[in-house]
């Protein structure tokens, strides 16, 4: 399933003022379930369209998605591994789901430690789309920070449909609140690579921004959500005014 892979590679959201396929593998191993387990675990493992999951973690989250969907269900609507791989969610497939599906889901994921897995690569992701880097500390504070249990949640939404939105980004952008240093890193890497332009901000205009992201941290990191809140923009609007060595 391709959703996975497009989560975790979400593209950087800034301040306003800025300008896998799987081939499966169909080894008969006598369980029903093995050629969908297989096909979704070799499209987490591939890296071809996001991190690289390892095989543990790979084959436990395709266990419980294919679980949840059922391999009955699967089978009665000709569903094949392929498909279900390449798939962008299971309501998509057009399957009958409990009510619960995305809880089931969610505490499938917890049984698998997504959530430890997947932070690093969503902070680590966020910084490339900057053409930047963060401080190994700025990360270790993210991955902290931020609530595992809302990561995963947010990702079984997703995966059980896609309309539900990025919820497992915006959990990662809460926790980033409580990392100044770290949402300061992913600010200055956006203001200088803005507009395409590699631009080296001053002393000053770096020292400006830190202080207004220290004095307002949730604010600056809300302006990395996929909807901005009101403070996240008036943050940006303000940022404007107080800094005015961020206009390049």
């Amino acid at each position: 399933m391709r959703r996975l892979a497009a989560v975790l590679v979400l593209p950087l959201l800034v301040l306003p003022l800025l300008a896998a396929c799987s081939t499966g593998d169909d080894t008969d191993s006598g369980d029903p379930a093995a050629p969908y387990v297989n096909a979704l675990a070799e499209v987490f493992t591939s890296g071809a369209s996001g991190p690289e999951l390892d095989d543990e973690t790979a084959d436990c989250i395709a266990t419980a998605i294919v679980e949840l969907a059922g391999v009955p269900a699967l089978t009665a609507a000709d569903v094949t591994p392929e498909e279900l791989a390449d798939s962008g969610d299971l309501k998509e497939l057009g399957l009958q789901l409990p009510t619960d599906a995305s809880a089931t889901l969610a505490a499938g994921f917890a049984a698998c430690d997504l959530g430890e897995t997947v932070i690093e690569p969503f902070i680590r992701a966020l910084a490339e789309d900057s053409d930047g880097d963060l401080s190994d500390d700025a990360v270790d504070c993210v991955v902290d920070a931020t609530s595992k249990e809302d990561v995963e949640a947010g990702l079984a939404a997703t995966f059980v449909q896609a309309d539900d939105g990025a919820a497992a980004f915006d959990a990662m952008v809460v926790g980033m609140g409580a990392c100044p240093d770290a949402v300061t890193e992913l600010l200055v890497n956006g203001f200088e690579t803005a507009n395409g332009e590699a631009v080296d901000l001053t002393d000053e205009a770096r020292d400006c921004l830190a202080g207004e992201v220290e004095g307002a941290p949730e604010a600056a990191a809300g302006s990395f959500a996929t909807s901005p809140s009101p403070d996240a923009e008036e943050f940006g609007a303000r940022l404007g005014e107080d800094c005015p060595g961020l206009r390049t």
